[in-house]
């Protein structure tokens, strides 16, 4: 109800929701009853083409299914609002998921993203094994709160690491964290 709203007094016309196939059936439910602009609603389905409507919802599977690349023309428009909804999806920065909304390098150049005004990602648990999750959002979203950081420095900065099987490190906790709150909180400054 937030992000509709939120849409609504941001004046965004066209609203794009990116979400799991299991939510987007909630999100044109929730839209119709919730906004308070008038604005017509689709879905993404299993056809190529997206809906020529004012709020397009897509599954995240859609973005990355074999027949994706018909997909992509009817969503390269301008957006008002894209909404990441359980954004933790999103978190693998060489995902296709998250390429497909970020861009190739997570930078907002390419990718969905780059097509709308204001980026939003939801969700309860986005970084919910260690803080290096969080580098695809941040370079996206933020990348001055992380002075252009690389996602191996942002890890070395604010993640444990234990060798692992041979040589291979790997993550098991997060270090720091005082200054990335302190690093995010200046962005809204």
């Amino acid at each position: 109800i937030q992000a509709i709203r939120g849409s609504d007094l941001a004046g965004a016309r066209h609203v794009l929701v990116a979400c799991p196939a299991i939510a987007a059936e909630g999100w044109r439910r929730e839209f119709l009853r919730w906004q308070q602009v008038d604005r017509s609603v689709g879905i993404v389905t299993e056809r190529a083409a997206a809906p020529a409507t004012d709020v397009v919802i897509v599954a995240y599977n859609r973005l990355t299914a074999a027949d994706s690349k018909a997909l992509y023309p009817s969503l390269r428009r301008k957006w008002g609002v894209l909404v990441n909804d359980e954004a933790q999806a999103l978190k693998n920065p060489q995902s296709k998921r998250t390429r497909a909304i970020y861009g190739a390098n997570c930078d907002r150049r390419s990718g969905l993203s780059s097509l709308a005004r204001q980026v939003w990602s939801l969700s309860g648990t986005i970084a919910p094994n260690h803080p290096g999750e969080m580098w695809s959002h941040a370079n996206a979203l933020f990348p001055a709160a992380i002075g252009g950081a690389s996602e191996a420095a942002f890890e070395q900065r604010f993640c444990q690491f234990k060798a692992g099987f041979r040589g291979k490190r790997s993550v098991i906790g997060g270090r720091n964290l005082d200054g990335h709150r302190a690093d995010v909180g200046r962005v809204g400054d």
